[in-house]
């Protein structure tokens, strides 16, 4: 727990406000958000593309099961945003990716680690999370924290289209009887 505590303390002590700002513009201006993450980065990217698609009306996943990364890189255009979870020993196909992205006019939002240079090339916004686990394992607390701290201060960028989106899900929720009442 005081790993945890520590990682979460150095993360968001060097957390540069006008870097959240700018990201979060970019964020609240684009069509369509594209979320990225590989191996165990890949959990903390489904949970901000779950945040995400609360907040914003097109938002992907990256790799989609069946397809190859190529066939959905083509479909990003100038405007969109790549947001990228890419923690150590990631694939060197996310940098090749967010090259791709930048060279097509899109910004790039990236969580990371301390450890990231070749991502780090091509990000416009750079978030780095201290990560460092007790044993052999990291430790995700931080970017996860740090997540949720980026979706919360979207939700009120974004206002009352946020909540109306929200509210749409609620309201099929309802319909579906997807929920639990309980």
């Amino acid at each position: 727990m005081a790993n945890d505590q520590r990682n979460l303390n150095n993360t968001f002590e060097r957390i540069d406000v006008a870097v959240v700002e700018q990201a979060l513009d970019v964020l609240a201006r684009c069509r369509t958000v594209w979320v990225i993450g590989m191996r165990a980065s890949y959990g903390i990217a489904l949970y901000a593309r779950f945040i995400l698609n609360m907040l914003k009306d097109d938002v992907r996943m990256l790799p989609v099961g069946g397809l190859t990364v190529a066939e959905e890189v083509a479909n990003m255009v100038a405007g969109d945003v790549l947001f990228v979870v890419g923690f150590r020993r990631r694939p060197e196909q996310v940098a090749l990716i967010q090259k791709l992205a930048q060279e097509t006019g899109l910004k790039v939002i990236l969580v990371t680690d301390l450890s990231a240079v070749d991502l780090a090339r091509h990000a416009d916004f750079i978030f780095r999370c201290h990560a460092g686990g007790v044993r052999s394992f990291d430790n995700y607390a931080a970017p996860m924290s740090l997540i949720n701290y980026l979706m919360t201060r979207l939700e009120l960028r974004l206002g009352e289209a946020a909540d109306q989106k929200l509210r749409k899900i609620e309201d099929f929720h309802s319909q579906l009887e997807e929920l639990s009442r309980h």
